[in-house]
């Protein structure tokens, strides 16, 4: 039920008790028809109401109202489901239109390649026998590996940190909205909505579990994409289910159990659904989780190639040309941008920027943390346009927003999220002694004025009928309000939200059971006390039920634009008050419809009151638990701002910060550009690796062969540039085709290769043609080949008899010195003239001898 009709009812409501109310004294002169009726045969009336209610209840839960179930909902062609099409629609403008098209893949677009990794799965052998670990070729698309019939609509997509995981997935449900039989569902594993409902990992044949992901699932596509339950249900149960659920960030669930079940939920719902999926998670995060999955097929996103850094830097032009050259002076600082998000900081924070020394020297986790630093100085400081004398918003100067972007980094790390809303700033937002302080002030003044209303109302019911009833009064009325706050607050109710739906369905559905409990009772008690006894339990429950359903009908909604910053206050507010009110404009109006029907004798008005008891507990727990967020948030919130931890202005800041590229759109709120942002912020060391790179394996074989030798600058970075080669070529070893391509991509080139102008290109076309790309897998180094450790040593040994440091001439001559090495057959394919016995290629050594014989 929307907004304007609920307040449309709401005020008739307020209307009509505040006319009707001095009802009550005529219709006790008047009866109504039938009520004398009543009096005369009470037990009897009270009977068929329950029966009624009863059948009602039934007829409600049992009624072939489809919420979108199977009456077709075509679209406006007349053919097709415009449930799937407004689906679609909300996918569209959600996420590819405000996430993907304002990412930093969009300003600093980079092209990723991908490598299989069926190692990661668990499956039947034969389905990937031959293809353990297999490079795609260069320029596949997510969308073309996902169309493969090995992959079977079920797609694992692993990758480093910063490496595209997520621009990847939105990619793939661009692509896959252009087709009109499919429907991409974006679910972000990272907002903290997942709930693994078993308590222990499941297994094949758990039709529980099942269930309980199942409901999960339709609840969170029904809220956050607005298709009614029961049409979501159909597609989910549908055998040939249109919808492809695109789960990204299983590595941010934060506990590792409920990581492992989600692991393993999934792979139950592999076997037993017909939905695509596709899941995203970091490879360290993944390979530690015990339960792999049953997918068709997994794919590692690879890091950038050294060739390709060159190129987007290349393609920047002028600004970018100090940047392009401190990459080709340290083979390291190359290695810092092997990840899209690094190589797109890099080009916005250095761009007609000579950088910095600090990013020159120390370990990739230091020169990490100075690049952070430079890109927010940069980004604090940039103007919104080439005509605007204004680094963005005027209210949130660079300090300001330092200051604010710290203060959010703390609130998200001490709650354990990865994203921020303004609808979950709360207490425990603020710091603990604080927390307490503003949670125990609400308790206290919530119970003193509960205590000092009952003891009113106690006072007024012992002077109509007895003290004891009084009492007795209190104490039913204060119990049932404890057991109905708890089960609101076990049900997860009583948030603060932006958007409110009413679902007044659960008006007839706690009237139902209040009347179905009420019998019970009613039946209990005619036992035990004779007739009267159903009279007491009839006339409470339905009562009670029906407040009850009134007080819950406010339901909080997901917040359906992801770059969200409405605050919550006001709409949780109204949404709140409006049921209150009618919660408690319902209770006097029945108490006064009810009233006439019982005598005026103190027997009589106390059991009416005692009937009542029930009642007046639920309005006092719906006013204490329907309050208790919105005054969380707001006390909150206040607090923030008085302490200077976030701004004033909040929303406004999420949008200045996002207009900085500092945060990000997320589901409902804001993320850091990258997690290593917000540990930046935090002033903490990230620990920064790119898998199969330099940074994350040991020392080189080479550089131990090297240790006690003096090493020529050039000679060291020609030898990091080979192992760069012999990964991007998905080669797991050194040889010495690889020490011949790092010779070759030097500044400049020794001996033949810059006499004849061989080209980089052309040996790596060579290498591909006489040895072929290596199996894809991302191997640390281990050792050289045999040939390549010969031709160290060789080099050595020639540089000592010298004198002088270990050259790049030093290392070309006792490459081609072996007529068998692959390095001596690239050359040869390439027509480049080695002369007899094997002697030097190009022009001799300036202290040259005869290099000693390569033997076995």
């Amino acid at each position: 039920m929307r907004r304007p009709l609920l307040t449309a009812v709401v005020a008739v409501s307020a209307v009509a008790a505040v006319l009707f109310a001095p009802m009550g004294d005529w219709l006790a002169e008047h009866p109504l028809p039938g009520q004398s009726w009543m009096r005369e045969h009470l037990l009897l009336s009270a009977t068929m109401f329950g029966a009624v209610i009863a059948v009602l209840t039934l007829l409600q839960v049992r009624s072939p109202r489809d919420e979108g179930g199977s009456v077709a909902y075509t679209g406006p062609d007349g053919s097709g489901d415009r449930w799937l099409s407004d689906l679609r629609v909300t996918v569209r403008k959600v996420w590819i239109d405000q996430v993907l098209a304002r990412s930093l893949a969009h300003v600093v677009p980079t092209e990723l390649n991908f490598a299989e990794r069926a190692d990661l799965l668990t499956s039947p052998v034969e389905v990937h026998e031959g293809r353990h670990t297999r490079r795609f070729p260069h320029g596949t698309s997510l969308m073309e590996i996902f169309d493969d019939e090995n992959t079977q609509r079920r797609l694992l997509v692993v990758g480093d940190p910063g490496s595209g995981k997520t621009t990847q997935m939105l990619q793939l449900a661009e692509a896959l909205l252009e087709r009109p039989d499919a429907a991409p569902v974006v679910l972000p594993l990272s907002t903290g909505r997942w709930r693994a409902t078993p308590s222990s990992v499941p297994h094949d044949r758990d039709d529980k579990a099942l269930a309980e992901f199942t409901g999960w699932l339709v609840k969170e596509i029904a809220t956050r994409y607005d298709v009614p339950r029961r049409r979501v249900q159909s597609w989910v149960e549908d055998e040939n289910s249109p919808l492809i659920l695109l789960l990204d960030g299983l590595d941010e669930i934060a506990d590792g159990n409920e990581r492992n079940r989600c692991a393993a939920t999934l792979a139950l719902v592999r076997r037993r659904l017909t939905v695509g999926m596709v899941v995203s998670c970091r490879i360290r995060e993944y390979e530690a989780i015990g339960k792999r999955l049953n997918f068709g097929t997994a794919v590692v996103v690879l890091p950038l190639e050294s060739e390709a850094i060159d190129a987007y830097l290349t393609a920047a032009g002028p600004d970018l040309s100090h940047l392009r050259s401190a990459c080709t002076d340290d083979v390291r600082l190359t290695e810092l941008f092997r990840t899209p998000l690094t190589l797109g900081v890099a080009m916005l924070a250095y761009r007609n920027r000579v950088p910095d020394p600090e990013l020159l020297v120390g370990s990739i986790e230091q020169r990490l943390r100075h690049l952070w630093a430079v890109y927010l100085d940069v980004m604090l400081l940039r103007r919104r346009s080439a005509v605007d004398e204004r680094a963005g918003d005027p209210r949130f100067p660079p300090e300001t927003t330092r200051k604010g972007l710290r203060s959010i980094a703390r609130m998200m790390a001490a709650e354990g999220r990865t994203d921020f809303s303004l609808s979950r700033l709360g207490l425990t937002s603020l710091p603990r002694r604080l927390r307490f302080v503003l949670q125990g002030v609400f308790w206290v003044v919530w119970a003193v004025l509960a205590v000092l209303g009952l003891a009113r109302v106690r006072e007024a019911v012992g002077h109509l009928t007895q003290p004891e009833v009084g009492q007795s009064f209190v104490m039913l009325t204060g119990a049932v309000a404890v057991i109905y706050a708890a089960v609101r607050v076990h049900a997860q109710e009583g948030e603060v939200a932006a958007d409110w739906d009413y679902e007044l369905e659960r008006i007839p559905q706690g009237l139902g059971l209040g009347a179905l409990l009420g019998l019970l009772l009613g039946l209990f008690l005619w036992v035990l006390v004779g007739p009267i006894g159903l009279l007491v339990g009839l006339v409470p429950g339905p009562i009670a039920g029906l407040l009850a359903g009134m007080a819950a009908v406010a339901v909080p909604l997901p917040d359906r634009k992801v770059a969200s910053t409405r605050s919550p206050t006001l709409p949780t507010f109204v949404a709140q008050l409006a049921t209150v009110t009618a919660t408690v404009l319902t209770a006097s109006l029945l108490f006064l419809l009810i009233r006439p029907l019982f005598a005026e004798t103190p027997y009589a008005q106390g059991l009416l009151a005692l009937m009542f008891s029930p009642a007046a507990g639920i309005v006092i727990g719906s006013v204490g638990l329907g309050f208790t967020a919105w005054w969380s948030h707001r006390t909150a919130r206040i607090a923030a701002v008085g302490l200077g931890l976030v701004p004033r202005r909040l929303g406004a800041f999420l949008r200045h910060t996002d207009e900085r590229i500092l945060m990000r759109p997320a589901a409902g709120g804001y993320q850091f550009l990258h997690l290593s942002l917000r540990d930046h912020l935090l002033g903490r060391t990230t620990a920064f690796t790119v898998t199969g790179s330099l940074t994350d394996a040991p020392e080189p074989a080479w550089a131990r062969v090297l240790a006690e030798h003096s090493v020529d600058r050039e000679t060291q970075l020609a030898l990091y540039r080979a192992e760069i080669a012999a990964r991007d070529l998905g080669h797991d070893y050194l040889g010495t085709e690889h020490l011949l391509l790092g010779l070759a991509r030097a500044d400049s080139a020794p001996g033949v290769l810059d006499e004849f102008a061989v080209t980089p290109a052309e040996i790596h076309d060579e290498i591909l043609d006489l040895v072929g790309a290596g199996t894809g897998a991302i191997r640390q180094y281990e050792a050289l080949t045999v040939r390549a450790l010969r031709a160290l040593q060789s080099a050595v040994h020639e540089a000592g008899r010298a004198g002088v440091a270990v050259l790049p001439e030093h290392l070309l001559t006792a490459i081609v010195r072996d007529g068998e090495a692959t390095a001596t057959r690239v050359l040869t394919a390439l027509r480049v003239p080695i002369p007899a016995g094997n002697g030097p290629p190009a022009r001799a050594l300036d202290d040259t001898g005869e290099l000693p014989a390569v033997t076995d």
